[in-house]
């Protein structure tokens, strides 16, 4: 041992006695252990890292001990810069190659040398390192010394960004590659691709690998690895897109392979990814561009916005085709500008001129291209047809759409009914605008022999058909045209029937005579040309017709009697309407029945005859109708005929009979106050009675307060009170304000001080013990009952009244 060293690192008597033991028992690691710890307390590395040494060679083979020593040595270099001290890693470094070189299979050191040559970012070394350690190391160690260096070559040395596809600015792409050729290509990270290429054999992270290695942008490695793990073996990733894996390949084989090898890739992956053509596309006009090839980079967009059937790709090729024309047409300006006197001069200003024809052509067209794709996606859009026709301004220009439409559309597979036909209706009318009679009827007739299956195809041709004949002032060749359509064949039942179950072998054609909108136009034409007796009786036939057809609305046997009347046939037209009830129900009798009675009314047809209609007309009630208007004429109909008493029991009957609310209540209201008119205020008592116990609560409570000012009006003031009372005990007082209020007014007038705070202690009772919720209470009836009043009427003339008010057992007796 060298004297001096032992001088300088021994310095204590601790140390002394430390160096003593390890010359009596220098094998024994305990010792060194000990010693080492307490050379660790001093801080003197060189003293520490002197001991080190010492047991490292003392036990050349301990992995322990090796390790130990260098965690030590290359915490002291963390954080330091490589280059600064680089003698000082240099010593590491040859310290670990003591190192390794005893202790070679220890998977421990190897990892730490490694991540110590790591921080030092020496390629060389790494590549050498990680060569050795491979070759030292069983295979089941690979795998960790690996991830080391993967892990490196993807913290520290790619760049991830280039993964992603930026922007490329269009009028720098065309400049450079069409007027200013120069190496486009970056550089490449030969040192990353090599170890990566290497690691792709035995990674368990193929995918993850892949992607680093399309990082380094080392094209023919990244294009041999690509073709061989991802094109010739199935791969589906699982972080990443097979997509984007795609796109990689395609630029690596766009910078180091032959163009037919990338047309043909580019060509597979439109195949397997339909979905991203438009941006395929894009891609290839790139390369295009780039081999400074315009004019295939046009090519290949204008084939593309002509062939794609979605929106996304069509605005996606557009927008870029328009940039690149731009593009190019800038680039141009400034070369033509720059170079007056070349050769080329001539021939960029034909590209030129070329270009901004196409660049104007595209913006112009811009609606017109949508309206292509549209019908690529449904050629059997007639709406999609008709937005092309209006594109354009000429009728020759129109008439062509509409000629291509009725050729290529298969009327079958039109979705909306109508719209075939339609077509051939404008294409009808713009043959009328210009003054080509002939032409358009012969389109009409050429449009009704198409087998449609829809009716309303056919009904759109005839009717436009007849308005154009009537347009040109031939109204009976508007009559002829739709009595040929409304022909009604032999057994018209069974060729209905078999249409409607749906059997393809008989056309709409063939039931044409069911059509409601060619009926009503035929019989309107009939009307207003039947000036004579045979005119007449052909409007009446066609009615008939239509009647015995079974195509009648209420509308149609309402204005057949409206035509008959004109003709002063008013029996015969009365007659309509009775045939008109007993076809249709419900609410559609009730209108008619409306109708039947005023025009009846205002014939003053005989009263006999009036109460029988009634009679028959207020059933529609049987039918939950609500008629109450239908009371009220026949109610008016007795008050005309002078029986008061039989006009107030109709609206009573309508009270009792129509089921209503709304119809109860509106009835009530009539019935009362024609009642007061027309027999006198007594006679409603009895009335307002049954109207208060029939109906709810909530309704009934106005009612009670009209009954009080009648019993007022009458001076019976006991009886007011009796009614008001009863009234406000209907519902709770802060929904009652109006009764309460005329209460109140009526104590200040007609009672005292008593009969006042009597009012007044009823109202706390009833507001401190109701719910105001009494809707369960309302809804019931019979609630309510009153003895008939023993006041004589005041009017002696005066008959009273009558009425069948079943007699209640419960009535409640007023103190009157």
């Amino acid at each position: 041992m060298d004297t001096g060293s032992v001088t300088r690192f021994v310095t204590s008597k601790e140390d002394i006695a430390y160096e003593y033991e390890l010359q009596s028992d220098g094998d024994n690691l305990v010792v060194w252990r000990r010693y080492l710890e307490h050379k660790k307390t001093q801080e003197n590395d060189s003293a520490l890292a002197w001991v080190y040494e010492r047991c490292c060679f003392q036990f050349p083979g301990s992995t322990e001990m090796w390790l130990e020593y260098m965690m030590w040595r290359v915490s002291l270099l963390s954080g330091a810069n490589s280059v600064l001290y680089a003698e000082e890693f240099e010593k590491c470094n040859q310290l670990f190659e003591k190192a390794m070189y005893l202790c070679y299979q220890s998977v421990e050191l190897w990892e730490l040398y490694l991540r110590h040559v790591v921080e030092q970012r020496n390629l060389h070394l790494i590549r050498v390192l990680l060569n050795k350690a491979l070759r030292h190391l069983h295979m089941e160690y690979h795998i960790r010394v690996w991830d080391i260096v993967i892990e490196f070559i993807e913290n520290a040395v790619l760049d991830p960004q280039v993964a992603l596809e930026a922007e490329e600015d269009i009028d720098a792409l065309v400049n450079e590659s069409l007027f200013n050729p120069m190496d486009q290509s970056g550089v490449a990270d030969v040192w990353s691709s090599h170890i990566l290429s290497r690691y792709i054999q035995v990674a368990e992270d193929l995918e993850h690998a892949l992607y680093l290695l399309g990082l380094t942008q080392d094209h023919p490695e990244i294009a041999k690895a690509y073709r061989k793990y991802i094109i010739d073996m199935p791969f589906s990733p699982a972080v990443h897109t097979a997509y984007e894996f795609h796109c990689t390949y395609l630029r690596s084989l766009e910078k180091s392979s032959s163009h037919s090898e990338y047309t043909q890739a580019m060509a597979q992956c439109m195949e397997m990814f339909p979905e991203q053509k438009s941006s395929l596309i894009i891609q290839l006009a790139k390369y295009y561009i780039g081999k400074a090839d315009l004019f295939t980079a046009r090519s290949t967009l204008l084939d593309a916005l002509a062939s794609t059937v979605t929106s996304k790709s069509f605005s996606e090729i557009y927008d870029f085709l328009v940039k690149l024309l731009e593009a190019f047409a800038s680039s141009s300006i400034q070369q033509a500008q720059k170079n007056t006197e070349s050769e080329n001069h001539q021939q960029l200003e034909s590209d030129l001129a070329y270009n901004m024809d196409l660049l104007e052509y595209l913006l112009e067209s811009h609606s017109l291209l949508l309206n292509d794709l549209k019908l690529r996606q449904n050629v059997n859009d007639v709406g999609t047809w008709l937005e092309r026709a209006d594109l354009f301004s000429s009728p020759a220009e129109k008439v062509n759409v509409y000629t291509d439409a009725i050729t290529k559309i298969d009327h079958l597979k039109t979705t909306i009914p109508g719209s075939f036909g339609q077509l051939w209706c404008c294409l009808a009318q713009l043959y009328t605008t210009s003054g080509k009679l002939d032409a358009a009827r012969e389109t009409y007739d050429r449009g009704l022999r198409v087998p449609y299956k829809s009716l309303s195809d056919l009904e759109n041709i005839w009717c436009a058909w007849a308005e154009m004949e009537l347009e040109c002032g031939r109204i009976q060749a508007s009559i002829k045209l739709l009595r040929e359509a409304l022909k009604v064949p032999k057994s018209a039942g069974l060729v209905v029937d078999a249409y409607n179950t749906g059997n393809s072998s008989v056309p709409a054609k063939a039931i044409t005579f069911i059509s409601q909108r060619l009926w009503t136009l035929y019989i309107d034409l009939l009307e207003s040309t039947c000036e004579s007796p045979a005119g007449i009786e052909e409007t009446v036939r066609a009615y008939e017709q239509l009647i015995a057809l079974k195509l009648a609305t209420p509308l149609n046997f309402i204005n057949y009697s409206h035509f008959l009347q004109e003709q002063g046939q008013w029996d015969e037209s009365f007659k309509i309407y009775e045939r008109a009830i007993t076809i249709f129900p419900g609410q559609a009798r009730f209108d008619i029945w409306s109708l039947y009675l005023q025009q009846s009314l205002d014939r003053k047809r005989p009263a006999e005859t009036m109460r029988d209609l009634f009679e028959q007309a207020l059933k529609v009630v049987e039918e939950d109708v609500d008629c109450p208007s239908l009371f009220i004429l026949c109610s008016d109909f007795e008050h005309s005929c002078g029986l008061e008493k039989r006009s107030i029991d109709v609206l009573l009957r309508g009270c009792r009979e129509c089921k209503s609310l709304s119809a109860k209540v509106a009835l009530w209201k009539a019935c009362l106050s024609f009642s007061k008119e027309r027999l006198g205020a007594e006679s409603s008592r009895p009335l307002y009675e049954e109207c208060i116990k029939t109906l709810p609560n909530s309704r009934a409570t106005s009612f009670a307060l009209e009954f009080a000012e009648t019993e007022a009006i009458l001076g019976d003031y006991d009886r007011v009170r009796a009614i008001l009372r009863f009234g406000a005990g209907l519902i709770h007082p802060d929904r009652n304000a109006q009764l309460w209020n005329y209460w109140s007014e009526f104590e200040l007038k007609h009672g005292d001080k008593s009969t006042y705070k009597e009012m007044l202690k009823m109202k706390r009772e009833l507001a401190s013990t109701m719910k105001v919720s009494t809707e369960a209470v309302s809804q019931k009836d019979g609630n309510i009952a009153f003895v008939a009043s023993n006041t004589e009427p005041k009017n002696p003339g005066t008959p009273p009244v009558t009425t069948e008010i079943a007699e209640n057992p419960e009535e409640i007796v007023l103190d009157i």
